[in-house]
């Protein structure tokens, strides 16, 4: 398991337990949407895009992600675990 996966499954893990619903995202046909769903327990939605420490989303990925913040739906990449968790803590709890 490479260093992105391990940075996802600890988010994964971490939101489960705060009774955070965490599914892989995946679009058939659209190339680029963020990595996991989390819905809240009061039904809020965010999408997050894992990336290995130091490395940045590619073009296609930040159009997606933009796409989904200016359509007021909270989308944002991470490398690091902990910053991810603050995100869906202040977001989502």
């Amino acid at each position: 398991m490479g260093p992105e996966a391990t940075i996802e499954r600890n988010v994964r893990e971490w939101a489960r337990g705060q009774g955070i619903i965490c599914l892989k995202f995946m679009s058939p046909g659209t190339s680029g949407v963020p990595d996991r769903i989390f819905i809240g327990p009061d039904g809020r939605v965010c999408f997050i895009e894992f990336k290995r420490g130091g490395a940045k989303p590619s073009a296609l990925q930040r159009h997606w992600l933009n796409k989904l913040r200016d359509s007021g739906v909270p989308a944002a990449w991470f490398y690091n675990a902990e910053e991810a968790k603050e995100f869906l803590s202040e977001y989502m709890l």
